[in-house]
C-alpha cells in the first residue's frame, strides 16, 4: 500500500506547525510510501523493569509505585450488559484519582522535506501524543497521515463535556482543533441524531475521554465521531457501531466487553469495509469457557494491552521496552472457528488477542474529563483499543488488505507480524499447558500481546527516531558514555524503508553549531542501533544535542536532551607526618585523586627540595629542618592535568627548660615546676613529662609536687615536638625538714626591749636569749615588726634561712626608721633603730612625747609572738 495524500486538513496542520517543528512537505508527493509485508515474529521488545516502570511514574505523577494502585471505571456487568474495560490510577491510600503533572508540549513532529535549521523541542514526558508516537514509530504518519479518515468512538451514555475536554487535551499538547464548527468532531446518539442524547453516567464520561484524546494521540489529523448508545446494554451498543457504520466510519473503537461463558452472544460486530477494534478486558485470562465479547469476533481485531516503559538501558535501538500487562484479557473460544489466518498450534477455535498497545495505567495515557476532576492517568485495553483504531487509520494498512465487501479484521498483522514489535515478556494468568502461550507473552503469537504491537514500520516513509534508551522519565539520554573531552551517543533510527542517513547535532547550546558526519544506515525495516561518538569537547561543560535522520521521505529531528563532560582530573593526596623530623620518611599517598570522565594514568611528585618522584605513593626524607611544598600533578587519558599542594615542615630539636620555686622547700609543701620557658624553632612542643627523682611522675607544661622526706632530688623534664624529637634537661631541688608546730613553741619568757632615745634617733634593743625556742624559729625566717602607737612601722625582714649555727642578714627601711642593716644570728640579736627623718619631722616641736611600741616576731609558717613596751622621747 502506499501512504495516501495529505488531507486538506493534515496540510494545515503542517503548515501552521512548521515553526513548531511540525512535518512540513515540499508536495503532497513527498508524503507518500510504499506498503511492505513480511510474516514471522516481529522486532522483539526489551522486558520493562520495574526501575524504568517506576521513572515513568514519578516523570508523570511524582508518586512512587508503592504509593499508587488500580482501580476500575466502571462497575462489573450483568449478563447482557456491557463494562467499560477502563482502569485508572489511584493513591493506594484512599483511592482518590492520581492527577498526573501535565507539561504543555506544543511540537510533535519533528520531520521535514528536507534538512535544515529547526529550533530544538524539549523531550516528551511519558503517557504524551509525542511519546507514544516516538514509541511505535509514528512520528511521521501521526503527523502526515489518517486527515480521509473517520474513527467512531462508541461507549454508552452522554459526555456533555466530550468536545470541550476533547478541546482542553489537544490545545495541551499542539494538537489541531478538532471541533463541531470544524467538522472534525460529531457527537450523535445511537440513532445518529444530534439529540436527544442519553441520560448521563460519570464512569462512562471518564471512558469517554480517555478514547477521543487516545485518538488524538495517535492520529491527530483523523476526523473523531462519537457515538453515543443509550445504555450499556449491548443491543444498544451494536446499534451504535451500526449507527457509526452508516455515517460512514473507517475504524471503530470498541472499549469495552461483555464476558459471555458457553455460548456466543448473538452478532459479529464486523461491518463490510469497517475495521472494528475491541478490547480484550482488564482483568486477565478469564478462564476456560468464557470469553470477552465482541473481541472474541473473528471479523474483530481484539486489543490486547501491554506495559510499555523506557529503556532503560535496556531498550536496544527501539529506545522502549513493553510486555504483557497483567491484566490484560486474552482467551481461546472454542465455540468459534479459527480463522485462516491463525496458524497457532492448541487453541483448536478463535484466539485471541490479535495485536497490542500500551494498557498498563502506571505508563498509560494523559487524559483530561472536567467531569472526574481534570487531568487524569488511565489504562485497561480501553486504551489499547482506540490507540490501535487510530494506527489503523494513520497507516492504511488493514483496509488494503481487506476484501472487497468484507469486514476489515486482523489478518493484515498475521502477514506484517515480522514489521511489528514483539513483547516476549509478562502474562495475564495461567492457562492450561497445551495453551499455555494464551496467558503468557512469547516470540511469535500470543494471546495477551497478538502478533506483536503496533510498529510504523509497516509502511515506508521518513525515518523515526527510537527513544533515549539510558535512564528513564526525566533523567532519559542517549548518553551512553561521557568522558571529559568526549562522548558516546547510542540510539536507533528506523530506515522505515527507504534508503536512510543520520547524524547527531550537538553545541553548547539550542543552536547547536557542530555535527558529526552523515552515516548511511541503508533502508531496512526495523530499527538499527547507532552511536556517535562525539571529540574534542570542552571538560566541565553542559552540552545540547539532538539526533537526526534523513532519507528521500524526509528528514526527522530529535528532541533535545544535554549531557555534561566531566571536568577532568583531580589531584589529591594524604602527607605523613605533616610535621616531620630532619632524616625521617615522610609518606605520600595519591590513590584518592580522582578523574571525571577520564582515567588518571600518571602521578609526578617533587618534593619542594629538589626531589621527586613517581607513582600512586612515594615516600622522601628531608636532609634539613624548613618548611617544604609538596607538589602532585596527575595526568589522564585526555591529556588532562590536575595540580594540587602541601607543605610539610621538618622540624629541629626543641629547647628543654623549666623552674622550681620554691627551691630549697620544706618537706611535705608544695613546690610548683613551670617548663613554659622551653622552646620550639619550627613545629610546636606537645608533649612535657617530669619526673621528680622519688619515683613520681606527671605530665604537662607545669606540675606542682610535694616530696615526704628532706634531701636533694634530681628533677627531668623531656619536652617532645610534633616531629616526635625530644630534650631532656634536669635540676636539684633542696628539702628541708619543717619547723615544729605553733604549738611546741613556747613564748620567750624574758625578750625584753631598751630603748634609748636621743633626739632625733632613738635605739632599741632586741634581746632574744640564746636558750629560747625562738632560736629555732631563727633558723627557718624571722619577720619583726615594730610599731608605734602614733602608727609609724617598721618590718625587719630575715630573708634568708639561717642553717644551724650560722647568720643572716636583717634589714629594715620605713618612714619610723632610716635604713638599718646588719648581721643576725641565733641567741641574743640587737637591732639598733635609729629615728630616721620623716619620724623626726612627725616629732618636731614636741618636747616630751611617750609612745608605745610593739614588737612581734612571725615565723615563716605565719606564728606570731608579740612584746610591747612604752617610751618617752623629749626631755
Amino acid at each position: 500500500m502506499r501512504r495516501g495524500l495529505l488531507t486538506v486538513a493534515a496540510l494545515w496542520l503542517l503548515a501552521v506547525a512548521a515553526g513548531a517543528g511540525a512535518l512540513v512537505y515540499a508536495s503532497a508527493a513527498q508524503a507518500q510510501g510504499a506498503r511492505k509485508t513480511r510474516s514471522g515474529p516481529g522486532v522483539q521488545s526489551a522486558p520493562p523493569t520495574s526501575q524504568a516502570v517506576s521513572g515513568a511514574l514519578a516523570q508523570t505523577t511524582g508518586l512512587s509505585a508503592s504509593e499508587v494502585t488500580t482501580q476500575d471505571v466502571c462497575p462489573p456487568a450483568a449478563p447482557g450488559y456491557a463494562t467499560c474495560v477502563a482502569k485508572t490510577l489511584v493513591l493506594r491510600s484512599d483511592h482518590a484519582r492520581v492527577h498526573p503533572h501535565v507539561h504543555r508540549h506544543a511540537s510533535l513532529g519533528r520531520v521535514v522535506a528536507r534538512p535544515t535549521s529547526i529550533a530544538s523541542a524539549a523531550p516528551p514526558d511519558a503517557g504524551t501524543p509525542a511519546w507514544l508516537q516516538e514509541a511505535y514509530d509514528l512520528t511521521y504518519l501521526s503527523q502526515s497521515s489518517g486527515g480521509g479518515d473517520t474513527v467512531a468512538i462508541v461507549d454508552a451514555y452522554d459526555d456533555p463535556a466530550a468536545e470541550a475536554d476533547l478541546a482542553t487535551y489537544r490545545s495541551t499538547f499542539g494538537l489541531p482543533p478538532c471541533t463541531t464548527a470544524n467538522g472534525c468532531f460529531t457527537k450523535v446518539n445511537q440513532m445518529g441524531n444530534t439529540t436527544p442524547l442519553p441520560g448521563q453516567d460519570s464512569a462512562w464520561e471518564q471512558e469517554i475521554s480517555n478514547d477521543l484524546d487516545a485518538v488524538s494521540a495517535l492520529c491527530p489529523n483523523c476526523h473523531i465521531r462519537l457515538v453515543e448508545a443509550n445504555s450499556n446494554n449491548i443491543t444498544d451498543l451494536r446499534a451504535a457501531m451500526q449507527t457509526a457504520t452508516t455515517l460512514g466510519a473507517n475504524q471503530i473503537s470498541d472499549s469495552w466487553t461483555s464476558k459471555v461463558s458457553n455460548h456466543v452472544p448473538p452478532g459479529t460486530y464486523s461491518f463490510p469495509g469497517v475495521a472494528t477494534v475491541a478490547g480484550t478486558g482488564d482483568s486477565g485470562y478469564p478462564g476456560a469457557g468464557t470469553d470477552d465479547y465482541p473481541a472474541a469476533f473473528p471479523g474483530v481485531t481484539a486489543a490486547g494491552g501491554t506495559t510499555l516503559a523506557p529503556a532503560s538501558g535496556s531498550g536496544g535501538a527501539r529506545g522502549f521496552s513493553e510486555g504483557a500487562w497483567s491484566g490484560t484479557g486474552s482467551g481461546c473460544d472454542l465455540l468459534l472457528p479459527k480463522p485462516n489466518y491463525q496458524t497457532d498450534n492448541g487453541c483448536g477455535g478463535r484466539s485471541y488477542a490479535d495485536l497490542s498497545a500500551d494498557a498498563d495505567p502506571a505508563t498509560g495515557l494523559e487524559f483530561y474529563d472536567s467531569g472526574n476532576g481534570g487531568w487524569l492517568m488511565g489504562g485497561g485495553t480501553s486504551l489499547a483499543a482506540p490507540l490501535i483504531a487510530a494506527y489503523y487509520a494513520i497507516t492504511g494498512v488493514p483496509a488494503s488488505s481487506a476484501q472487497p465487501g468484507s469486514a476489515v479484521s486482523a489478518q493484515w498483522a498475521y502477514g506484517d507480524s515480522a514489521l511489528l514489535n514483539d513483547p516476549t515478556s509478562g502474562s495475564n494468568g495461567t492457562c492450561a499447558a497445551n495453551i499455555a502461550y494464551i496467558c503468557t507473552a512469547g516470540a511469535g503469537y500470543d494471546g495477551p500481546t497478538g502478533v506483536g504491537s503496533i510498529s510504523g514500520a509497516v509502511v515506508s516513509g521518513a525515518p523515526g527516531i527510537g527513544g533515549p534508551g539510558f535512564g528513564s522519565g526525566s533523567s532519559a539520554t542517549y548518553a551512553q558514555s561521557t568522558g571529559s573531552v568526549s562522548a558516546s551517543l547510542a540510539g536507533g533510527v528506523y530506515p522505515n524503508g527507504v534508503d536512510t542517513t543520520w547524524w547527531v547535532q550537538y553545541g553548547a547550546s539550542t543552536a547547536y553549531g557542530q555535527q558529526t558526519a552523515a552515516t548511511d544506515i541503508g533502508s531496512g525495516t526495523a530499527p538499527v542501533a547507532v552511536t556517535g561518538n562525539l571529540t574534542q569537547l570542552t571538560p566541565g561543560t553542559t552540552y545540547h544535542y539532538r539526533l537526526v535522520a534523513s532519507n528521500a521521505d524526509g528528514t526527522t529531528y530529535g528532541y533535545d536532551y544535554t549531557f555534561t563532560t566531566g571536568s577532568g582530573p583531580h589531584a589529591s593526596f594524604t602527607l605523613t607526618p605533616t610535621v616531620a623530623a630532619s632524616a625521617s620518611p615522610v609518606s605520600l599517598d595519591a590513590t584518592a585523586s580522582s578523574d571525571d570522565g577520564g582515567s588518571i594514568t600518571s602521578y609526578s611528585w617533587g618534593f619542594g627540595d629538589g626531589g621527586g618522584a613517581a607513582g600512586a605513593t612515594a615516600s622522601h626524607a628531608y636532609a634539613s629542618p624548613g618548611v617544604y611544598t609538596v607538589r602532585l600533578t596527575v595526568g589522564d587519558t585526555a591529556g588532562l592535568a590536575s595540580t594540587a599542594t602541601q607543605t610539610v615542615t621538618v622540624d629541629a630539636t626543641p629547647t628543654a627548660s623549666f623552674a622550681a620555686a620554691p627551691n630549697p622547700a620544706s618537706a611535705g609543701s608544695g613546690i610548683v615546676f613551670d617548663a613554659r620557658s622551653s622552646s620550639e624553632a619550627l613545629g610546636s612542643i606537645i608533649a612535657y613529662n617530669w619526673t621528680f627523682g622519688d619515683g613520681a611522675a606527671a605530665s604537662g607544661p607545669t606540675a606542682s609536687h610535694a616530696y615526704g622526706a628532706p634531701g636533694n632530688y634530681p628533677v627531668s623534664l623531656t619536652v617532645t615536638n610534633d616531629a616526635g624529637q625530644t630534650n631532656t634537661t634536669s635540676r636539684v631541688v633542696t628539702v628541708y625538714s619543717p619547723p615544729p608546730p605553733a604549738a611546741s613553741v613556747a613564748p620567750p619568757s624574758n625578750v625584753s626591749h631598751t630603748i634609748t632615745i636621743k633626739p632625733p634617733s632613738f635605739t632599741t634593743n632586741l634581746s632574744i636569749p640564746k636558750r629560747q625556742k625562738l632560736a629555732a624559729v631563727l633558723k627557718h625566717g624571722l619577720r619583726v615588726v615594730i610599731s608605734s602607737s602614733e602608727g609609724c612601722k617598721a618590718i625587719v625582714q630575715i630573708a634568708t634561712p639561717l642553717p644551724s649555727g650560722g647568720h643572716g642578714r636583717a634589714s629594715a627601711a620605713s618612714t619610723l626608721l632610716g635604713r638599718v642593716t646588719r648581721r643576725i644570728g641565733p641567741g641574743t640579736s640587737q637591732i639598733t633603730l635609729k629615728l630616721g627623718p620623716a619620724a623626726a619631722r612627725k616629732l618636731r616641736g614636741h618636747r616630751r612625747v611617750q609612745i608605745t611600741v610593739r614588737v612581734t616576731l612571725i615565723d615563716a609558717y605565719g606564728r606570731t609572738l608579740t612584746r610591747t613596751a612604752k617610751a618617752t622621747l623629749g626631755s
